[in-house]
């Protein structure tokens, strides 16, 4: 997998690798896959052991799409009243699953996949605005490599959540060097 910025452009080399304690399942909309601002594609170059599934794919049923469901694995969800700390939740975070399409497509997504269903939210709250490769439709909503950072964040995972934040940077800023966002 590689940052899909032309070679001019290209990131790879300066982009740091981590890892994370807490297991990451992103379920990505298939209109997401040839976005070149895609957020989804950074996180697992930052944080190789992500792992995607493609949802909408032409031929494949939404009910074959598998994903965890121990006691600790929670929905990163962007609706929601924000938590600041996660000492209330009833299980020890330790998989977190990412809807990744646009702000619309996710409620869709939340509420078409079997595999979510009872699947407790985990909702976290933006902090200070950034530079941005699209933007949101409203105040407060980010993209997927922040809200995963936020969530990584509090959830005592500062080392990946600081990777994915420099990766996002070292992107956008090439993407802004670029002039351009969107499709290859």
């Amino acid at each position: 997998m590689r940052c899909r910025l032309p070679e001019r452009a290209c990131v790879c080399a300066r982009l740091v690798r981590g890892q994370s304690n807490i297991a990451l399942t992103i379920v990505r909309h298939v209109g997401e896959r040839s976005r070149v601002s895609n957020s989804a594609h950074l996180v697992a170059l930052a944080l190789p052991a992500t792992r995607i599934i493609d949802y909408g794919l032409h031929g494949a049923p939404v009910e074959h799409i598998e994903l965890p469901r121990t006691p600790g694995t929670y929905l990163l969800f962007p609706e929601g009243p924000p938590r600041h700390d996660l000492a209330s939740l009833p299980h020890p975070l330790d998989h977190l699953v990412v809807l990744d399409a646009s702000w619309s497509q996710v409620r869709r997504m939340r509420h078409r996949l079997p595999a979510l269903a009872g699947m407790p939210p985990l909702h976290v709250a933006a902090s200070a605005q950034r530079r941005r490769m699209r933007a949101p439709p409203k105040a407060g909503l980010v993209s997927t490599l922040e809200a995963i950072a936020l969530a990584l964040d509090l959830a005592g995972e500062q080392g990946a959540a600081a990777t994915l934040e420099a990766t996002y940077d070292t992107f956008t800023a090439a993407m802004m060097g670029l002039g351009r966002t969107g499709h290859l």
